[in-house]
């Protein structure tokens, strides 16, 4: 209990010189650059590589696994289960959705690179994976049907 009311006294002691010094008006840095919000609103996918990976090229990749339903029971909630390993960045999109971007994440520090969750598709599309090692840019791609409306 020592250390935590020293650390206590320690900072009202501090705080109203940090006030004078103007440096609590101070906000950490935000990591804005590198996962930049604009990539969201984006509708142009060659747009959101740029910005997200600073180029468009990419070449097509074996070793990146799309597990997803070919054929999905609805536009709603549609599962998937995306494997790119030993990736620096991924970001996954479905090309059909009016702002295609659904995921990005830097993988740096988690080489299994496993990412799932759901996807709400606009129309039947394909689902992307773009992966970002060594320099270059990688994808894989698959085709998800969506039904036909009132059959």
């Amino acid at each position: 209990m020592k250390r935590r009311s020293l650390l206590t006294t320690a900072i009202k002691t501090l705080l109203p010189a940090v006030s004078l010094a103007g440096l609590s008006t101070l906000r950490p840095r935000q990591a804005a650059a590198s996962y930049p919000v604009a990539a969201f609103r984006n509708k142009k996918v060659d747009a959101i590589l740029e910005d997200l990976f600073e180029t468009a090229q990419s070449g097509e990749d074996g070793a990146i696994l799309i597990q997803m339903p070919l054929d999905a029971e609805s536009a709603q909630r549609i599962p998937f289960r995306i494997t790119a390993r030993y990736a620096e960045k991924v970001a996954i999109l479905a090309e059909g959705n009016q702002h295609p971007l659904i995921l990005v994440a830097d993988t740096r520090q988690y080489p299994q690179g496993v990412f799932f969750g759901t996807v709400d598709l606009e129309q039947s599309c394909n689902i992307t994976c773009y992966a970002f090692r060594q320099g270059f840019l990688y994808r894989k791609s698959r085709w998800v049907s969506l039904p036909v409306p009132g059959f």
